[in-house]
């Protein structure tokens, strides 16, 4: 007797873990870059827990391999994001070797804007 079953291969499916609240550094650095918008007519970005939690998994991924880079062993951002299971239209990130100082929010988000890409 033939069997006229296939076997179909599916990527395996994304486990969304529940999205995450801002730490008090996490959401100054937030309204400090949103009152830089502010600044040049810009709207306020929204506060997206899920991408908190990507981000900070790439964070500790960072200081645990020791290496500072938006491409990291599991890929790039896009790569990322598409595993986290984040929809999006446009995406970016910002980085900052800031551990050590006073106030490191500041340092941050100081750099990122007069960074050359910034803009």
């Amino acid at each position: 007797m033939q069997s006229n079953h296939r076997v179909v291969s599916r990527p395996a499916p994304v486990i969304a873990s529940a999205p995450v609240a801002a730490s008090s550094l996490e959401r100054r650095a937030f309204d400090l870059v949103n009152s830089e918008r502010a600044k040049y007519g810009l709207p306020p970005l929204a506060w997206d827990g899920d991408l908190c939690r990507m981000a900070r998994l790439h964070s500790e991924k960072m200081a645990q391999m020791n290496f500072f880079d938006h491409e990291g062993p599991d890929g790039d951002l896009p790569a990322r994001a598409e595993r986290s299971g984040i929809r999006w239209r446009s995406l970016a990130e910002n980085i900052a070797l800031n551990q050590g100082y006073d106030d490191p929010v500041t340092l941050a988000v100081d750099q990122w804007m007069h960074s050359r890409t910034s803009r």
